[in-house]
């Protein structure tokens, strides 16, 4: 039998008011892992914040959060984001006799948004994510992993945007 269980803590802080002639709107959302563990057959495995390939299972990283600014006036609107994803290990059980550094560290990404509004049924819009174009961490791990080593991808897509520079324009239509 196994038995998965995963612990945390969510929050979202909002504030809004009037500045520099509009709208401004300012949010927190963050996130915090206390534990993520699997049991099976009598044996616990904590892998919370155990992210690399070694990792007996793939955790997540503990600590995420994003901060956007919003500025709205009229038909404009205006969106400034960090989004941060904070520091892990390798694998959680390893020491320095294991290896030299099992520490990935933290990551912030600058995304900007902007969308103006031309009627009530039809907006435009353009997105840029990642504007300082911050390399996700490379995971360094064994030969094989146990797993096919032509098939291995030293950054896991599921935690960080692959794609460097990412930008999106596009159209709105609401009915």
């Amino acid at each position: 039998m196994q038995t998965d269980l995963a612990e945390g803590v969510a929050t979202q802080l909002d504030f809004g008011g009037p500045g520099f002639g509009g709208l401004l709107r300012l949010r927190l959302i963050g996130t915090y892992v206390l534990r993520q563990s699997r049991e099976q057959l009598g044996d616990v495995v904590e892998f919370a914040g155990g992210i690399g390939p070694d990792s007996p299972l793939a955790g997540i990283r503990r600590a995420r959060a994003n901060l956007s600014l919003t500025w709205e006036r009229e038909r404009l609107s205006l969106t400034g984001q960090v989004r941060f994803i904070g520091a892990a290990q390798l694998v959680n059980d390893w020491t320095s006799k294991d290896v030299d550094g099992n520490r990935v560290p933290a990551v912030a990404c600058l995304d900007l948004r902007a969308s103006y509004r031309l009627a009530n049924h039809l907006e435009l819009y353009r997105a840029g994510d990642n504007l300082l174009n911050q390399d996700p961490p490379v995971l360094p791990g064994t030969a094989d992993q146990g797993q096919n080593v032509y098939y291995f991808t030293a950054t896991r897509g599921d935690l960080h945007d692959l794609v460097g520079l990412p930008y999106r324009v596009g159209a709105r239509i609401r009915f």
